[in-house]
């Protein structure tokens, strides 16, 4: 089973023709594909800085109606203090360990929360965000695939 991360809700959204054929050369019905809250929170924000959103919104209405969507629920919660402890334990200076962002050691927090989502559900995240690889890094349980796609500024341009 698989968590998609909005750059990859996106892209179906988009119909990524590498990316569909990807998907249906490879996965079957039983294949399930599923996203979290968070990237659900990044798609509607997409929409509400688009020039089109109304057209965006429908279209992204249109594919949350046809994959289900994760919540965050305390186990998840617990999940993601851990992995966050256990990241700027490995990668934050000592001096700044308690007082250091996320962002500054190359993770940004959506992404922290994905993984959590992911490993409380036993979950593959996709995605083709770095910061998934250094979070793996932190925590060798948190499985990780990136699928093809085609990287396009107009394709970003549709959705967002």
């Amino acid at each position: 089973m698989y968590l998609i991360d909005t750059t990859y809700c996106s892209k179906i959204i988009d119909k990524d023709p590498l990316l569909i054929d990807y998907l249906q050369s490879n996965f079957d019905d039983s294949t399930r594909i599923l996203t979290s809250v968070v990237s659900e929170g990044e798609l509607f924000y997409m929409v509400e800085k688009s020039t089109r959103k109304t057209e965006n919104e429908k279209n992204v209405n249109d594919f949350l109606n046809n994959i289900d969507v994760l919540p965050i629920d305390e186990d998840t919660a617990c999940t993601y203090g851990k992995m966050k402890n256990s990241i700027v334990q490995k990668y934050g200076p000592k001096k700044e360990r308690a007082h250091i962002s996320m962002e500054k050691l190359g993770i940004s927090d959506n992404d922290l929360w994905i993984a959590s989502v992911a490993l409380k559900n036993n979950l593959t995240v996709v995605s083709r965000d770095g910061g998934f690889f250094r979070i793996k890094e932190a925590n060798s349980d948190l499985k990780y695939e990136t699928w093809p796609i085609i990287e396009t500024t107009s394709s970003k341009e549709k959705t967002a």
